[in-house]
C-alpha cells in the first residue's frame, strides 16, 4: 500500500505505531486516511507521508479507504457478499482491500457457526503479509472455532500455480470436483492428490449429469445434485443475462402498474410475473397478475 515496500525501517515502524495510537484516541468520525496521514512526519519524497498521499481523498486511490463513513456493517446480516470484480486484477488495490475484509472477518469468528466462501481464491489470496498468513495458518484453527472456509476455482491449473496452493490443499478436509473432460492428469493427481481411479472419474463424468466427486482423506464417492423441477428457483438463484433483462422489464412494468418505485416492490408483487415471462418457463400469468395487468 505504501509504495510496495516489503519492510519498513525502525523509524517508520515507530511513526506508524504512534500515528495509529493517535487515531485510536480520535473520535470515530475523524478516523480517516487523510487524518492518519497528517499524523505522520513529512520526511520527503520517499517518506510514509508522501507515499500515502495517493490513498487520501481527492487523489487516485482515495476512493478505496478515505471515505466519510465506513458503510460495511457485518453485524446485522446472516449472509454477506462482496463483489470484488473491480479490484481482483489490480494487485495494488486488491491486497489492502482483501486484507481489510479479512480483518473484519476475523472479528466475526467468536465460536458461532461461520462459513466464508472465496471464489477464485488463488487471485484473492495472492499477496504477502496478512493474505499469506491467512491462507497458510487460519485454516488450521478456524475449525476449532466452529467455522469453515470454502475455496472455489474454475481452473485447478491456475490455483495450483499459486504459492499458497500446497498449504491450502494440505489443510482442506473435503474436495468437491466437478466433471472436467479436459482435466490434466498431473494437475489432478500430483497437484490435488487424486488417485488414478478418482482422476478418471472426474475426466469421464458427463458435464450435464450434475454428478461430482467428493473426496475426504483417502475416501471418495460420486454424488449427484438433482435439481429437476426447480427451473423457476434456479432462474432466481443463478440468473442468466436473458433472465436479468426479463427481470428488469417485469420490475418496471409492475412498478408502473402499481404506482410505486421499483425499490418499493416486494417479491410477492413481481416474482410470479417474472416466472411467467422468463424464457422457457411455460407458465401462464396467474389470475392475480392478470388483475394487476388489467388495472
Amino acid at each position: 500500500m505504501l509504495g510496495g515496500k516489503a519492510d519498513y525501517s525502525s523509524r517508520e515502524e515507530e511513526d506508524i505505531y504512534r500515528a495509529v495510537e493517535g487515531m485510536l484516541d480520535t473520535p470515530m468520525h475523524l478516523r480517516s486516511m487523510s487524518n492518519f496521514r497528517k499524523s505522520l512526519p513529512n520526511m520527503g519524497d520517499d517518506g510514509l507521508y508522501a507515499r500515502l498521499r495517493r490513498w487520501t481523498a481527492g487523489n487516485s486511490l482515495g476512493w478505496v479507504f478515505d471515505n466519510p463513513v465506513d458503510t460495511i456493517d457485518l453485524q446485522n446480516a446472516s449472509i454477506i457478499g462482496f463483489d470484488y470484480t473491480d479490484v481482483i486484477d489490480n494487485a495494488e488495490v486488491r491486497v489492502p482491500v482483501i486484507n481489510y475484509l479479512l480483518h473484519r472477518l476475523e472479528a466475526l469468528i467468536d465460536g458461532r457457526p461461520l462459513i466464508y466462501v472465496m471464489d477464485e481464491f488463488w487471485k484473492i489470496l495472492d499477496g504477502k503479509g496478512g493474505l499469506k498468513d491467512f491462507a497458510k495458518n487460519k485454516q488450521k484453527t478456524i475449525r476449532k472455532q466452529n467455522g469453515l472456509g470454502i475455496f472455489a476455482t474454475q481452473s485447478p491449473e491456475d490455483a495450483l500455480a499459486s504459492d499458497i496452493a500446497a498449504a491450502l490443499i494440505e489443510q482442506t478436509a473435503t474436495m468437491i470436483l466437478l466433471p472436467n473432460p479436459s482435466a490434466s492428469r498431473s494437475d489432478y493427481m500430483e497437484g490435488l492428490k487424486l488417485t488414478d481411479a478418482e482422476y478418471r472419474v472426474v475426466a469421464s463424468l458427463d458435464e450435464r449429469s450434475r454428478c461430482f466427486l467428493v473426496k475426504q482423506g483417502h475416501a471418495s464417492a460420486v454424488c449427484q445434485l438433482n435439481l429437476r423441477g426447480m427451473d423457476d428457483a434456479l432462474s432466481v438463484i443463478s440468473s442468466s443475462t436473458d433472465n436479468i433483462e426479463i427481470l428488469h422489464q417485469v420490475l418496471a412494468r409492475q412498478a408502473g402498474q402499481l404506482g410505486v418505485s421499483v425499490e418499493q416492490l416486494t417479491p410477492e408483487q413481481w416474482l410470479e410475473a417474472f416466472y411467467a415471462n422468463r424464457k422457457g418457463s411455460g407458465k401462464r400469468t396467474s389470475a392475480k397478475d392478470k388483475e394487476v395487468e388489467d388495472a
